[in-house]
């Protein structure tokens, strides 16, 4: 199976990138084996994982932009708080 090849390939691995790539073959066996199969069922899967990503991606994009609008709206009352301060000293 493709942990004995894992093994195998690790004991053969001559270099760091050889230890990469066999790590990558092993890692792409597991996922096509375990998830990403050609029959109908694993196509679902595989459909609703990317879906799934999708999302979570766009949430990752609106919660990057609303972090950014905060800060900058932190920065500005700084700012505007600052101002003020100068003026009543």
């Amino acid at each position: 199976g493709s942990w004995n090849e894992l093994k195998t390939a690790i004991d053969r691995a001559a270099t760091l990138d050889d230890l990469i790539k066999s790590h990558d073959a092993y890692l792409d066996s597991i996922l096509y084996l375990g998830l990403l199969g050609s029959d109908a069922e694993s196509r679902e899967i595989q459909h609703l994982l990317s879906s799934l990503f999708d999302i979570a991606d766009r949430f990752c994009a609106i919660q990057d932009r609303v972090f950014v609008d905060c800060l900058s709206k932190l920065g500005g009352d700084k700012a505007r708080n600052e101002e003020r301060q100068g003026r009543i000293q």
